[in-house]
């Protein structure tokens, strides 16, 4: 007969609100009501750290559907928003693959969070959405240890994959003087291939069913159907399509 194995579950209610806290290995989830449950899913040890986010309880916050895997550090200000139909799970594990990397996932003053689909992120996953941004992402795949910094707003298409150590921002954090610009919006289409350890940078929009080769440095816009690299990344080949692995989402 299979064993089963106990399952530890709790409804989350603190007062630690936009406070940072590291959650132990565990999954949680928030709820249609706004509430955030652990569970510990066979770990033997019990939850000993219990985070609190009231505010999420707000009649703005309409189908979080957010599930977060593993240890996660989190930051939820109280003004922060996730709406729309979708849902995202941060610290998706392969059986295959043993990575036991830390999560970051901040949302700040008056932040939003755009779901539609079904997106999921590997561990390590850092996603930074900072005061007054928008991030929205649409049945998007991300892979071990990818960043997203969202300072202004970034939008993210249909089915596009991000492979590991990739990173995207919107925001260069330092302004460069005369005429620099820090803070800008990017845009990647739908069915988009970005590349293990490629960058995409503020002020970028990327058309459908683009591939962003390997540790590219994308800089400028690229054309849909387009295979663009180097650094900076450039146009290789032009009309091209591609196939996505069993994993892809």
């Amino acid at each position: 007969m299979k064993k089963m194995v106990p399952t530890f579950e709790r409804v989350l209610s603190s007062t630690d609100i936009g406070h940072q806290k590291t959650m132990p290995n565990s999954t949680s989830k928030l709820n249609h009501q706004g509430k955030m449950i652990l569970s510990n899913m066979g770990i033997r040890t019990l939850i000993k750290t219990i985070v609190v986010y009231r505010h999420l309880k707000n009649k703005s916050l309409h189908s979080p559907h957010v599930t977060i895997s593993g240890k996660t550090t989190l930051h939820i200000d109280k003004s922060a928003h996730i709406v729309n139909d979708g849902s995202l799970w941060v610290g998706l594990r392969f059986p295959s693959y043993v990575i036991n990397e830390t999560n970051s996932f901040v949302m700040q003053q008056n932040s939003v969070l755009k779901l539609r689909g079904k997106s999921a992120a590997c561990p390590g996953m850092k996603i930074e959405i900072g005061p007054n941004s928008i991030l929205e992402l649409n049945s998007v795949y991300f892979s071990f240890n990818c960043k997203l910094r969202c300072y202004k707003h970034v939008t993210i298409g249909e089915n596009t994959i991000f492979g590991w150590e990739s990173q995207l921002l919107d925001d260069n954090a330092h302004t460069v003087l005369p005429g620099g610009e820090r803070l800008k919006p990017v845009t990647v289409g739908r069915r988009v291939w970005v590349g293990n350890r490629a960058t995409i940078l503020p002020g970028v929009t990327i058309g459908d069913n683009a591939v962003i080769a390997m540790g590219a440095i994308v800089t400028r816009d690229v054309p849909a159907n387009a295979l663009v690299a180097g650094i900076p990344a450039r146009v290789i080949r032009t009309g091209i399509d591609w196939t996505p692995g069993e994993y892809f989402i």
